[in-house]
């Protein structure tokens, strides 16, 4: 039997969702996007608990049914983890001033969140998964000398990546 297609709305909010997981919009970026798309007006992204959880909230003001369209699609995908390109665009957005230390913070150490250990997917690389689950949820702040560091070592070849720049990361 054939699957019913989903609605190109949900569509459209899980890849915003999609997006900003993996790092590929700030949240500044996603509360843009959604100036565009219709939402209830009590919805702010003060209340919700971060830009996924709000676009999850806006999405649901639409439509009840792409709520439940987007969460199912969230529990079941794999690749909804922070990725190196994610981190490279907000270290980026954070050193061109287009975003605060805290919404850095905040996308950095969402993976280590309790609300989202449920959702497990495999990150690209050891130098990812380190930061993402052990540094960053540590690290108290961002510094412009710590994310331009950063940066340049998350620009590097991942393959072969040499035990230098592997000890680098974990001085930092």
């Amino acid at each position: 039997m054939k699957q019913p297609q989903a609605h190109w709305g949900a569509k459209l909010y899980f890849s915003l969702v999609r997006d900003y997981l993996r790092g590929h919009k700030t949240a500044a970026e996603i509360r843009e996007a959604l100036r565009t798309l219709p939402a209830d007006d009590r919805l702010s992204p003060e209340t919700a608990a971060g830009p996924a959880d709000f676009v999850m909230a806006a999405a649901a003001c639409v439509h009840e049914r792409y709520y439940h369209q987007i969460a199912r699609w969230v529990a079941v995908s794999t690749d909804l983890v922070p990725q190196r390109s994610g981190l490279i665009h907000h270290l980026e957005q954070f050193l061109w001033g287009h975003i605060t230390a805290e919404e850095l913070h905040q996308w950095a150490t969402w993976y280590a969140s309790p609300a989202w250990m449920a959702y497990t997917g495999r990150f690209e690389d050891d130098d990812m998964a380190y930061l993402c689950l052990e540094k960053f949820p540590v690290l108290p702040s961002f510094s412009r000398e710590l994310c331009m560091k950063l940066l340049w070592l998350m620009r590097l070849p991942v393959n072969p990546r040499s035990q230098a720049v592997r000890a680098a990361l974990r001085r930092l």
